[in-house]
């Protein structure tokens, strides 16, 4: 690779579906870059899909040494939680969303809502309704909790965060009616992650056409939201796109905070200073 090709490099994105190709890869670049001597700071992308391994890859960037990168990582689970959890947020009324199935996605909805509690407790706009809670539902329920609260400890989160339990059974219908119990289905929405039946969604959906659920379907266009065929049933699939249509990395989302918590203590009567 040509040096003169590095020398105008402003940012990088390595999209490989293998983990291990996209480090080469950046090892081999930033070889490259220290022969040139570039000491700009550069922003970062890699894709690693397994969300554990993407907070493990991210932590040991924000804490190193290397001055070389302002290094952040981008997965197909944590890009569809995010996307599933935008779509839920954005209906203020949502108070629990049920979690039906444990997956690398069940992990990476766990993981993106404690970051939001956590951007939460930095900032709050004013007039935004707190976040939902989560509940798990499957037979090994409870050990995916445990995995995300051993996540949780090794990542240093000193705060409570999101509101996180397990309930230890198979995810059928009767299950989720008798968990909604009293409550409003306006209130509440459901997650079937991509290991549990399709069909399931196609009964809640029926049975309570106010609740918002959200079904895996291999086939479904992952780019696009789909349309409304039962109730609020909408299918999804694991995808890379977001809705703004690039990605945001936690160095742009910590600015964006740091911005908006700054606005707010200004005073919109207060004099302007003239030059």
């Amino acid at each position: 690779m040509s040096l003169r090709l590095w020398r105008h490099l402003g940012r990088l994105y390595l999209m490989s579906p293998d983990p291990a190709t996209n480090l080469m890869w950046l090892d081999l670049i930033g070889r490259r870059l220290a022969e040139i001597g570039d000491k700009q700071r550069l922003p970062l992308i890699v894709r690693i899909d397994d969300p554990w391994l993407a907070e493990a890859w991210r932590a040991q960037q924000f804490g190193g040494s290397d001055t070389r990168w302002a290094a952040d990582v981008v997965g197909r689970y944590e890009v569809t939680a995010g996307r599933l959890l935008d779509g839920i947020i954005a209906t203020p009324n949502i108070q629990r969303v049920f979690i039906c199935g444990t997956s690398q996605l069940t992990l990476a909805l766990c993981a993106d809502l404690t970051r939001r509690a956590l951007e939460r407790d930095f900032y709050t706009p004013p007039g935004v309704p707190p976040l939902p809670a989560l509940t798990l539902v499957e037979r090994d329920a409870e050990d995916y909790l445990k995995d995300h609260q051993f996540y949780r400890q090794q990542a240093g989160f000193l705060s409570d965060g999101p509101a996180i339990d397990a309930v230890p059974e198979a995810p059928t219908v009767p299950t989720l009616l008798r968990l909604i119990g009293d409550a409003d289905p306006a209130t509440c929405a459901v997650i079937l992650v991509d290991t549990h039946s399709a069909a399931t969604g196609t009964r809640l959906g029926a049975r309570l056409p106010a609740m918002p659920v959200y079904a895996w379907d291999p086939n479904a266009r992952g780019t696009e939201d789909s349309s409304q065929i039962v109730g609020l049933l909408q299918t999804y699939s694991l995808a890379l796109d977001t809705r703004q249509g690039q990605v945001q990395d936690a160095w742009e989302r910590a600015a964006r905070l740091i911005h908006e918590r700054y606005v707010a203590t200004i005073d919109p009567n207060a004099p302007r200073s003239r030059r």
